[in-house]
């Protein structure tokens, strides 16, 4: 299913994604694999809040959070990152 941004944003608006947050269930092998394509995280927490990871890039925020029970882990999310060599990155 397609869904036209134009239809629900006017025309002399600008939109832009800013933030994406994914639960995963350990978060430091999910930070070490996202490192490996060349983000760097800091700690964040938010009042009482979870202490979770954060990634700051070009006017987007990437966070980790640890999955929890009234919060599973993010399933059936797809993400796509650009990075410059492909094979410097897997090994």
């Amino acid at each position: 299913m397609s869904i036209s941004v134009n239809k629900y944003v006017k025309n002399d608006m600008s939109i832009h994604l800013n933030l994406v947050v994914i639960r995963v269930s350990d978060i430091n092998e999910s930070a070490r694999q996202y490192k490996a394509l060349g983000l760097s995280f800091d700690e964040h927490q938010h009042g009482k809040g979870l202490p979770h990871l954060a990634s700051e890039m070009k006017g987007l925020v990437f966070e980790l959070y640890p999955a929890t029970e009234d919060f599973p882990i993010t399933s059936a999310t797809r993400l796509g990152f650009c990075v410059d060599d492909i094979d410097e990155v897997v090994e």
